[in-house]
């Protein structure tokens, strides 16, 4: 025998958790002794105290590890009790799935019960085992579960009891009653800390086991007769007990009153036997009437028991036919919405193709043929009855009669088909919109005007609208806008409207976020194909009134879709970015031109953002700036569980899946999981476009819910004991970075995934499989191994707190901060005129950002002071490069000279007679870059001879700024050819100048270059370009002016023969009457 008062007392057990209970294994045996008890509990106990929400306890939790298994398999509500303060400070702070308590509750504490008490390995402690049970049953309202060791003849040093079949009570105590017991063999587990037997006891009230309405196979009690049997014996030995005890006590008191007769009395001693006599016969007639009372009094009892028991259960069953009833409407009218959802997109898709239909050359082509089979359909009734009555030849006269009476009232009629009406939704913002003729423009408050200091604006050209199932555009943009950032979400919905616009929808008050939706006849979709011209000009005209409304100075434009692209480079970014999301040829729907466009997109972008390993290596064969910017979750969304979750009825375990249920979910996979798993349910939470669900009709356990909104989402999730992920291996699967897997890992779940290229990132975290059957093996094993340790969980939710959108976001602001900019090499060509020269030089320092700017300034022997002063001024800014020509080598050699020196990218000729505005060199720059076919270009101005001319009304250099602004922000991104590039300012890419070489120096000192280069630049098979959103100030000729008129006029006719020897006679230059922009305020 052991100190019975050393090992139970609180000094020993203190010093054990201090000590030696984590080197002797305490945990892990903690922990053993939990799932073994969970095994052996019965699935009623199980569902019951699941479904009920039961307030459990766990007596003698120790450190909490055991009491933790419990509360994620068993109960959302847990209390752990020790009587070891250290043991509970441990627990605390090791667990949150579960309250700890310092508390004896021996000492039949003055506490709240619970409904479950349960204690595991305990009582064996106790040399009065009986007595712990009398104690802790008075806290378990319901039930009270034990586990002990079982027929231990070979006892632990520690242990005061061996529990056999002869030793357990059926009732320890008066209204508790034994209805489960279970016999584990320990030593088959795996690995083991207990190498014998384990019973597992169940006692419950008394009341509580008529509520029950147990068989004998839920109680599977050892020993001889029935729980029924048992019971009806416990209750007739009760009985008895207290017949004998209320006869007891009526002797004992009618001795009392006889010997106190007696005592006082002795004379009267016949007398007081009498009475007493007449008192017995009284009090057992009185008895007898109570014992009558008493049966009828428990008849009542137990019939009111049994009515209120049925009308109980009668009331469940209404509730689960409910339940499920609304669970099936709530299940079909998700996929109503489904279904609607889809048709509107299918007609709005159909309207769009029809509209192109009737736009194309074919049907008009087409139109006469229809026209004559439709009139011959209508004259087949009037040939027959002909033929039948008038023969062949009454036939033929009746047709050719026929065909000019046709022919006159066809005359003048329009053969074009009627417009289709679009199906557009209706949008409730307010719209901006712009008429041809006479603009009316209804135009929400204007944002205020974008400092030049402030964060660039962002506009998202989306893959879909904001409302649509939320994804990635949506968390970037949000993420965008908390970073500080104006942000506009162009949905990929059109209004359909004539007349150039725009509508706003603001998205969060607290944030610069808003939903802008353009209006383009006919309303096209971006998926099938590029917008045809009339849409893209309808489009460039509402984006000019957009930029006007927003007052945007510099953005970045973020195209998530190559329909976009054409449109996005008319707003003139500083930089251009293409967030490939998705492989777009494996959709198969997507037409040649569209993805020729997606190609272009992806060799001119400024940033390529890849957000898989497959898109990463497509996109590195058509551009060196890429970043791979994978997707992510909201964390904070997913990462606390929900106070409600998703309940099966039947307590089964949930294999589940949440997304898209489309083309690439592989159907087949998860019939082959539902039949491997038939105890278990495959829960399937998305909208079905892909008839999965006709495919699953015939599995009873597999549950489809339609789409569900994004903040219900973990209301399933925290439901699933295994997250799947079971895709199709294609071509676009390939490429995909599902966001799913993140969220799944943020909740801390499990996951079975096909084995795809991007969960190599996941490592271990994420369990994968290249077969069928693997796919199954590694479910099974992931079901094996719950509960998952507190350490697992943890690892899964570290790395999606990493993986957040805001880090996403942080990486493409680096990204962005990080990229190379366009070299540009600007000459200045200087002869005198220094006044000029440095307006010209401080306009270029002052007005030039977005590319990295190198001057370099070339002096033809200047006699005015200009050398000394450009050497002083070179010397101050480390991007200039001077050259002091010793003599006046003209215009042409001079620019050579610096042509040669020049190391940019682009190369731009500069006059020194000129002032740039604000943004010139990018705008040339990205005219260059997405239009490949532009070899040379150059700014308007308010001073030249030709087509680049515009009328202005400024009269000085700093109202020329502001009135600059108002000539070219209305023709954002817009440029036109002509014949000639005036060389006051144009700007080539190298490739030009390595094509067609230095300027031509026939010319002498100047005069007709920019014509004879322009022709090389023709020759070469480029365009020649004006610009005109680039305005640059020109005072024209500053420096010929001081040759004076004679020798100037001399000059050009020298110079017009050299010019007509190589190329033709000379077309003189022309002005043109600038189109005003459509709807825009100029």
């Amino acid at each position: 025998m052991s100190d019975q008062n050393g090992i139970n007392s609180n000094e020993y057990w203190d010093k054990r958790f201090e000590t030696d209970w984590d080197k002797l294994g305490g945990r892990e045996q903690s922990r053993f002794f939990a799932r073994v008890a969970v095994e052996a509990l019965p699935a009623w106990f199980v569902q019951k105290v699941r479904h009920e929400k039961l307030r459990v306890c766990d007596f003698g939790c120790a450190e909490g590890d055991g009491t933790d298994v419990l509360a994620q398999v068993l109960a959302w509500d847990m209390t752990g009790i020790d009587f070891s303060q250290p043991a509970i400070e441990s627990a605390n702070t090791m667990y949150h799935s579960a309250r700890f308590s310092h508390e004896n509750l021996l000492d039949r504490p003055d506490r709240p019960a619970f409904d479950v008490m349960f204690s595991s390995n305990t009582l064996e402690h106790f040399a009065r085992p009986w007595d712990v049970f009398d104690a802790i049953s008075n806290y378990a309202t319901k039930y009270v579960v034990l586990l002990l060791p079982y027929r231990e003849f070979d006892r632990h040093s520690e242990h005061e009891v061996t529990f056999d079949a002869p030793n357990i009570p059926l009732a320890p105590k008066a209204g508790w009653t034994l209805v489960y017991e279970s016999v584990a063999d320990t030593r088959l587990h795996e690995p083991s800390f207990w190498p014998g037997f384990q019973i597992l006891l169940i006692y419950a009230r008394n009341e509580e086991v008529a509520a029950l309405q147990m068989t004998m196979s839920d109680a599977r009690i050892n020993g001889s007769g029935s729980a029924d049997h048992t019971l009806a014996e416990l209750r007739a030995e009760q009985q008895r007990m207290r017949e004998v005890e209320a006869q007891s006590a009526a002797d004992k008191a009618r001795a009392e009153e006889a010997v106190a007769q007696l005592d006082a009395v002795k004379a009267e001693a016949r007398d007081a036997q009498l009475g007493v006599a007449h008192a017995a016969t009284h009090l057992a007639t009185l008895t007898q009437r109570c014992d009558v009372l008493r049966e009828r009094l428990q008849t009542a009892t137990e019939e009111h028991g049994a009515q209120i028991g049925a009308f109980e259960r009668m009331h469940r069953d209404n509730l689960k036919e409910l339940d499920a009833a609304a669970q099936r409407a709530a299940t079909v009218a998700n996929e109503l919405t489904d279904y609607i959802h889809y048709l509107r997109q299918r007609e709005h898709t159909l309207q769009s193709e029809l509209n192109l239909i009737h736009k194309s050359r074919s049907w008009r082509w087409t139109s006469l043929a229809r026209q004559v089979q439709e009139w011959l359909r209508r004259r087949m009734s009037d040939v027959n009855y002909a033929y039948t009555h008038g023969g062949v030849l009454d036939t033929a006269q009746r047709m050719f009669a026929y065909v000019p009476k046709h022919l006159r009232r066809r005359a003048g009629a329009d053969a074009a088909p009627a417009p289709v009406a679009s199906a557009a939704p209706v949008e409730t913002a307010a719209p901006v919109v712009a008429e041809a003729v006479t603009p009316v423009t209804v135009i929400p408050p204007k944002l205020p005007r974008q400092r030049p200091d402030a964060q660039a604006d962002v506009f998202v050209f989306s893959i879909i609208d904001w409302h649509f199932r939320i994804q990635r555009p949506q968390h970037l943009s949000r993420e965008l806008a908390q970073a500080g950032h104006r942000v506009f979400f162009f949905t990929n919905y059109f209004e359909d409207a004539d007349e150039p616009g725009f509508s706003v929808e603001r998205l969060d008050e607290a944030l610069p976020l808003f939903q802008i939706k353009l209006k383009v006849k006919g309303a096209p979709q971006i998926y099938f194909s590029p917008p045809d011209e009339d849409a893209l000009n309808q489009m460039r005209t509402g984006m000019r009134l957009f930029t006007e409304w927003t007052g945007t100075d510099h953005s970045w434009s973020i195209i998530q879709h190559a329909f976009w692209y054409p449109l996005a480079t008319s707003l003139q970014s500083d930089d251009l970015l293409y967030d490939c999301m998705d492989h777009h040829e494996g959709f198969g729907n997507v037409s040649p031109e569209l993805i020729e466009v997606e190609n272009r997109l992806m060799h001119n972008a400024d940033l390529l953002i890849a957000t898989s390993s497959f898109l990463e290596k497509e996109a590195r064969e058509r551009n060196p700036r890429v970043a791979v910017i994978r997707n992510a979750c909201q964390y904070s969304d997913f990462c606390n569980a929900p106070a409600e979750r998703f309940v099966d009825p039947q307590g089964r375990r949930i294999i589940g899946y949440y997304g898209a249920i489309a083309d690439w979910f592989d159907a087949d996979l998860v019939a082959q999981v539902a039949e491997s798993f038939p105890d278990a349910l495959v829960l399937l939470v998305g909208a079905d476009t892909a008839g999965v669900r006709e495919r699953l009709a015939g599995y009873d356990n597999v549950q489809m819910t339609g789409e569900v909104r994004y903040t219900e989402l973990p209301y399933y999730l925290y439901a699933f004991d295994v997250c799947m992920m079971p895709f199709q291996v294609i071509p676009l699967t390939l490429a995909t970075n599902p966001v799913k897997i993140y969220e799944y890992l943020a909740a801390g779940r499990p996951v079975v995934s096909v084995d795809l290229p991007e969960m190599a990132q996941f490592g271990e975290l994420v369990r994968t499989a290249t077969t069928y059957d693997g796919f199954v093996d590694q479910l099974r094993a992931a079901l094996a191994a719950l509960p998952d340790s507190k350490a697992v969980v943890a690892r899964r939710k570290a790395f999606s707190a990493g993986q957040t959108w805001a880090h996403r976001v942080n990486d493409i602001r680096r990204a962005v901060e990080t990229l190379p900019r366009p070299t540009v090499s600007a000459i200045v060509l200087t002869y005198n005129n220094i006044h000029l020269t440095m307006d010209c030089l401080e306009s270029l320092v002052r007005n030039t950002a977005g590319v990295d700017l190198e001057i370099v300034a070339v002096d033809n022997a200047s006699s005015d002071g200009s050398r000394a002063y450009l050497t002083a001024w070179a010397a101050a800014h480390s991007n200039v490069k001077l050259i002091l020509n010793d003599k006046n080598l003209g215009f042409a050699g001079g620019n050579n000279v610096g042509l040669a020196a020049a190391t940019g990218d682009y190369l731009t000729i500069l006059n020194n007679d000129t002032v740039v505005t604000r943004g010139w060199a990018r705008r040339l720059v990205n005219h260059l870059r997405h239009h490949p076919e532009i070899g040379i270009i150059g700014p308007v101005t308010n001073n030249i001879g030709n087509e680049a001319r515009l009328t202005t009304h400024y009269r000085g250099i700093d109202e020329m700024h502001i009135e600059a602004r108002s000539l070219t922000e209305p023709y954002r991104g817009e440029w036109f050819e002509l014949s000639v590039a005036a060389f006051f300012c144009v700007m080539m890419p190298r490739s030009t100048y390595e094509r067609c070489g230095p300027i031509s120096e026939d010319y002498g000192i100047g005069f007709y270059e920019d014509d004879d280069y322009c022709r090389l630049v023709e020759s070469a098979g480029l365009r020649v370009a004006c610009a005109e959103d680039v305005f640059v100030h020109h005072y024209l000729s500053a420096s010929f002016n001081k040759l004076g008129e004679e020798r100037k006029l001399a000059l050009l006719a020298t110079n017009r023969a050299v010019y007509e020897a190589k190329w033709g006679t000379w077309m003189p230059h022309k002005s043109r009457e600038r189109s005003r922009v459509e709807g825009a305020a100029v």
